[in-house]
């Protein structure tokens, strides 16, 4: 869900998000049972993610733009795709293919 947010932001705007929001509880799973440890100080170093206290997960750009993301499929990719950009060593290992 994530990487899709991010992916349709990209595609939308051209570029990368400065920030990813998302709920508490989301972003805990995040921490624990997405990510490794490292894996989410790679994409923190990245991508600011901070907590919202509603639902879903809302990308915002520096110049204003915002996406709020629904569980869409985004209809084209970036080049390369954030998941590619991240890889799977920034999952927790019962992610990895």
């Amino acid at each position: 869900m994530l990487c899709a947010a991010v992916d349709i932001f990209r595609v939308r705007y051209g570029h990368w998000p400065r920030r990813v929001c998302v709920q508490r509880g989301f972003l805990d799973n995040l921490r624990t049972h997405v990510f490794t440890p490292e894996g989410f100080a790679v994409l923190a170093s990245v991508i600011d993610v901070a907590e919202r206290d509603n639902p879903g997960i809302v990308v915002e750009g520096s110049d204003g733009e915002s996406y709020d993301y629904k569980g869409q499929v985004p209809n084209s990719q970036p080049d390369p795709t954030t998941g590619d950009v991240f890889g799977q060593a920034v999952l927790h290992p019962t992610l990895r293919d």
